[in-house]
């Protein structure tokens, strides 16, 4: 479950690391680092140093700094961007309504399944050729399910719904 950005510096390096470490592999969350601001900057740097130092031989989601893969120091991730653990939602500043639409996105854990497409490629010759094949394979009845579900609101009216995509970047 992606928690979504720290906006607040001090919340970056006084609640992000508790969030991480709270179950193996449960929760992720990152900072919104804007352009120049270096307050945010240091912010999430610290948080990292943090992290790499949680965990015991008990909790391997934190061992060895493992726990850094569940969160993100993040730029210029606009609301709407399905891109987890950075991804947010629109807040009522980014909308000239009150109430905003509803979006959702699709984050996936798929470094298995790109080991796996890594096995059958092969050769380095053929990996974009069956990562774009077994990708488009799994990823498109996702989408359409996802399409549909939005669309279901959008006709009756009760809300509005949008799908705003999948996050299929590789996670270790």
């Amino acid at each position: 479950l992606s928690l979504g950005p720290s906006t607040c510096p001090r919340h970056t390096t006084s609640i992000c690391p508790k969030i991480v470490s709270i179950a193996p592999g449960r929760f992720s969350c990152s900072a919104n680092v804007d352009a120049c601001d270096v307050e945010s900057a240091r912010a999430a740097a610290k948080c990292v140093q943090i992290i790499s130092t949680l965990g015991t031989d008990d909790e391997s989601h934190l061992a060895g700094g493992l726990g850094n893969f569940r969160f993100c120091a993040a730029s210029c991730v606009a609301s709407g961007v399905p891109f987890f653990p950075a991804a947010r939602g629109a807040s009522l500043t980014d909308t000239d309504t009150i109430f905003p639409k509803i979006g959702f996105g699709i984050g996936l854990e798929n470094g298995e399944f790109a080991l796996n497409l890594l096995k059958e490629a092969k050769s380095i010759y053929a990996i974009n050729t069956v990562f774009a094949t077994r990708m488009k394979e799994e990823l498109l009845p996702i989408q359409d399910v996802c399409s549909k579900l939005a669309s279901e609101f959008d006709e009756h009216k009760k809300f509005s719904v949008e799908y705003l995509g999948i996050d299929t970047s590789f996670n270790p």
